[in-house]
């Protein structure tokens, strides 16, 4: 879905309606809840203190009605004191609302605080757009980030996907520089969509979002008059604070992430019947991943050491290993599974 209002007028051509191929629904209005991550963030930090440089990712902003309001709080963030400086990258897939938002923030474009990219959000390389920004930076202790959006419901779990892998290399980078950084997300998507992430078992993308972040919560559920044209399903706002993992390795956390994915391919089937029915993928998958790990094939899971790069949860899954019933979770479904299972799954089968 795209920020923006129905039936807009650009400056020659014509009115800006909805695309069907690419998923748009356009905001009527912004909800109220759309900026509690940004607000919260800043709500004690005393003003004329304030010494983080804010770098914002929107992902198809429309027409721009998203953008607006975002601007005028981080102008006031700004006149407060409470940031020293702020970039807004906005990331639009469609050429005719790209010239419409191009005409609409032609100054602050002009003052080097908006860009506008003409890019599917779901291939963009935002690490190397966090790299290009961040290089100038002088004089400020720290960056936040800020990835947020109404996401088409066609594209929003690839979008997601895209964000946490490139997040996750950024965040484990960055712990070579000097000064802090932080990553949020705050995206709006179909509310049961929104629910599966928000899960804390037996759904794979919560599973999978746990991984990469964590803070998760559904902040507001839209009706469908909160769009036009109606969508047939509720939507929602739902947010999450990416993990920072100082000695993690990205490809570690990805592979992890697939591995974890097998689990859920046959829902209906007991997770021995699953890993069976794809028994050498996920026997790769795993075997990669415990080679990366350093753990030995062949070994039980209380036998393991897992090593301090794993994860940001490694020294619970130690003590949650050694117990770690192996064939009591294979009988069990996918359903059933915890994060903290499905790892253990995964490296008991190395």
């Amino acid at each position: 879905m795209l920020g923006g209002t129905a039936g807009v007028k650009t400056s020659g051509a014509g009115y800006i309606t909805p695309k069907k191929n690419y998923g748009q629904n356009f905001l009527k209005r912004v909800p109220r809840k759309f900026f509690k991550v940004l607000d919260d963030l800043h709500a004690n930090t005393p003003a004329g203190q304030g010494s983080d440089y804010l770098l914002v990712f929107e992902v198809g902003p429309g027409t721009g009605m998203i953008t607006s309001r975002l601007l005028q709080r981080l102008e006031q963030l700004l006149d407060a004191g409470k940031i020293r400086g702020f970039s807004v990258v906005l990331i639009e897939l469609d050429k005719d609302l790209v010239a419409l938002l191009q005409d609409k923030f032609a100054g602050y474009i002009q003052a080097g605080q908006v860009q506008i990219v003409n890019a599917d959000a779901a291939r963009f390389d935002y690490a190397q757009a966090v790299q290009d920004l961040t290089s100038q930076l002088s004089k400020v202790r720290g960056v936040t980030i800020l990835t947020m959006g109404a996401l088409p419901y066609n594209v929003s779990k690839r979008i997601i996907a895209k964000i946490l892998t490139d997040a996750a290399g950024v965040l484990q980078l960055w712990q070579n520089k000097a000064g802090d950084i932080s990553w949020h997300s705050t995206f709006i998507t179909q509310h049961e969509v929104a629910k599966a992430y928000a899960a804390e078992k037996g759904e794979f993308l919560g599973l999978f979002l746990r991984l990469y972040a964590q803070k998760v919560r559904i902040l507001q559920v839209l009706k469908p008059d909160w769009f036009w044209p109606k969508p047939k399903v509720h939507s929602a706002i739902f947010a999450f604070e990416h993990r920072n993992f100082a000695d993690l390795d990205a490809d570690v956390l990805n592979t992890l992430g697939k591995c974890i994915k097998y689990l859920f391919a046959h829902p209906r089937k007991t997770l021995r019947q699953t890993i069976k029915l794809q028994q050498k993928a996920f026997k790769d998958c795993v075997t990669k991943l415990t080679s990366m790990l350093g753990i030995k094939a062949g070994q039980t899971a209380a036998q393991n050491t897992l090593q301090q790069n794993q994860l940001e949860l490694t020294n619970r899954l130690r003590d949650i290993c050694q117990n770690f019933d192996t064939q009591e979770v294979l009988s069990k479904r996918a359903q059933d599974l915890s994060l903290e299972q499905a790892v253990c799954l995964c490296v008991s089968q190395a």
